[in-house]
């Protein structure tokens, strides 16, 4: 009971203080759900349908998922549930990011001023950031356009092109960044490994110089007796 009681509370805890990157999660999740209530509410995410939330997220159990704008209401309890739900991911974001060196202001500058998009039109971090860099980019503007254009902003069709290129973009990206961290970790690893070798190699060097200091003292030493006892008369013999 205690276990759960403790699984319990580390759940709320990581939803109400979101680590650096689920507080980005939750930031573009609650802003794209906050565009999306709004765009439905003025009958603009679906060229003929109205969303219902309700059916969206129950998956059909609680109303069904789209409804005619001719007959649908302007605004429901749902429309209400889901803009709080989407505002509440927003501010939890927001709240983490600001903790942050830079704060919410350095976040937004980031969005448009990164390696990712420094990465269109240079190869320096590598080709796969190159292609994640890319294949981001015409996810997003396929997207926009097709929303701008065909008023598809909530179209699974639309999501089965946008969400595979977007999801390939980041898997690509993760995938640079952590080849970049073993590269550099390596890098590190050899660095040490050097230093610890000038290190036993300076060891060595020294104590070949004390040995060679401690046997050249001994041997003074051994000259230094051997001439004493040269000088040392002999006692005569008895005669017989």
């Amino acid at each position: 009971m205690s276990e759960a009681v403790t699984e319990g509370r580390g759940l709320a805890q990581m939803v109400l203080e979101p680590s650096a990157t689920p507080a980005r999660w939750f930031v573009g999740l609650g802003a794209w759900g906050l565009l999306l209530a709004v765009l439905n509410i003025l009958h603009l995410a679906h060229p003929t349908q109205r969303i219902s939330w309700a059916g969206v997220l129950s998956m059909g159990e609680l109303n069904n998922a789209f409804e005619s704008q001719a007959t649908a209401p302007v605004f429901v309890a749902s429309d209400a549930v889901f803009i709080a739900l989407c505002g509440g991911f927003l501010f939890l974001g927001l709240r983490s990011i600001g903790t942050e060196d830079g704060g919410v202001q350095h976040f937004l500058k980031s969005l448009l001023s990164n390696r990712t998009w420094k990465a269109l039109s240079s190869m320096k971090d590598g080709a796969a950031m190159t292609m994640a860099a890319w294949s981001l980019l015409l996810g997003f503007l396929f997207y926009i356009v097709w929303g701008l254009r065909y008023l598809g902003w909530f179209d699974p069709g639309v999501y089965s092109v946008s969400a595979v290129l977007i999801a390939f973009g980041f898997g690509l990206r993760s995938y640079s960044l952590a080849d970049e961290d073993r590269r550099r970790s390596a890098a590190s690893e050899r660095s040490m490994s050097v230093s610890s070798a000038s290190v036993s190699s300076s060891l060595s060097r020294a104590e070949q110089k004390a040995a060679r200091r401690a046997e050249a003292k001994a041997k003074a030493m051994a000259k230094a007796e051997a001439s004493k006892a040269g000088s040392v008369p002999s006692l005569p013999l008895e005669e017989e």
